[in-house]
C-alpha cells in the first residue's frame, strides 16, 4: 500500500475534479441538449406524462451530485496547496484521508445518476417512437 503524501492527495482530488467535470460537461450537458433539443421533438408528448418531469428531476439531482462532488475535492486540494504555500506542510508529508463520506458519496452517485438519467431520457424515445399516435 502506498503512503498517502500530501502531494499524492493533491493529485487524487485534481483528477476526480476532472473526472467530475467530464460527466458534468459531456454526460450530463449532452443528455440535457438531447432531452431538449430537435431529436426529442414531440417524444416528450408521446411518452408517459410521468418520464419528463423524472428526466428533469434526474438531470437536477445529477447536477446537484456533480457540484457536490466537485466542490469537495476542489476544497481538498485547495486546503492542501494553501498549507503547502504557507509552510504548514510539505509535499512529501503524511496526510489522512479527510474528504467528508458526504463527498465521496456525491462522487460515487453522479455517475449511478448521470446513467438513470440516459435510461429515462431512452426510454422516453423509445416509448415515443415506437407507441402508436
Amino acid at each position: 500500500m502506498h503512503v498517502r503524501t500530501v502531494r499524492r492527495e493533491i493529485e487524487v482530488a485534481e483528477r476526480r475534479k476532472g473526472l467530475t467535470l467530464y460527466l458534468g460537461g459531456g454526460g450530463l450537458g449532452g443528455l440535457g441538449l438531447f432531452g431538449a433539443g430537435d431529436v426529442a421533438t414531440g417524444i416528450w408528448d408521446r411518452a408517459p406524462g410521468v418520464l419528463l418531469p423524472l428526466f428533469v428531476t434526474m438531470v437536477s439531482v445529477t447536477g446537484y451530485c456533480l457540484a457536490r462532488g466537485y466542490g469537495g475535492y476542489e476544497y481538498r486540494a485547495t486546503t492542501l496547496e494553501r498549507d503547502i504555500e504557507d509552510g504548514k506542510r510539505k509535499e512529501a508529508d503524511e496526510v489522512g484521508d479527510t474528504v467528508s463520506k458526504a463527498v465521496k458519496t456525491y462522487y460515487t452517485l453522479a455517475p449511478v445518476c448521470l446513467v438513470l438519467t440516459a435510461a429515462c431520457l431512452l426510454v422516453a424515445v423509445w416509448w415515443g417512437t415506437v407507441s402508436p399516435g
